[in-house]
């Protein structure tokens, strides 16, 4: 979950059981809208998937190491994300989306070109 504010807790979460979503039966720029509360407070998301071979970690600090101390171990990973707004129905003008979109269009853009490529334009 990507929420639109800051939590200051570092620690695990029961997320399943504390945070629930429900989808509205809504569609906004092609997307399921789902709705749920935090604090009290409305929040409208929608899950988008990673995209083609990418893939999504949770990552946590490995135990003291004194030969590498800036070392990381995986604790999961996730392949779609589900981001929230306050109120405000998502949208592929959303950030969270637009960054999803520039992994896709970064892969086109730098992907070699061959010489018959270029011969042929």
């Amino acid at each position: 979950h990507h929420l639109p504010c800051s939590i200051a807790h570092n620690g695990p979460a029961n997320v399943s059981a504390y945070f629930g979503s429900k989808s509205t039966g809504a569609k906004a720029d092609g997307m399921e809208i789902q709705e749920a509360a935090f604090r009290g407070r409305r929040l409208l998301g929608s899950t988008l998937p990673l995209p083609q071979n990418h893939r999504g970690f949770v990552l946590e600090k490995a135990p003291s190491n004194p030969d590498d101390p800036d070392e990381w171990v995986v604790r999961s990973e996730f392949r779609e994300i589900t981001y929230w707004n306050h109120d405000t129905m998502p949208s592929f003008c959303d950030s969270l989306p637009r960054c999803i979109d520039w992994l896709n269009i970064s892969a086109s853009i730098h992907k070699p070109v061959t010489a018959d490529q270029v011969a042929s334009v």
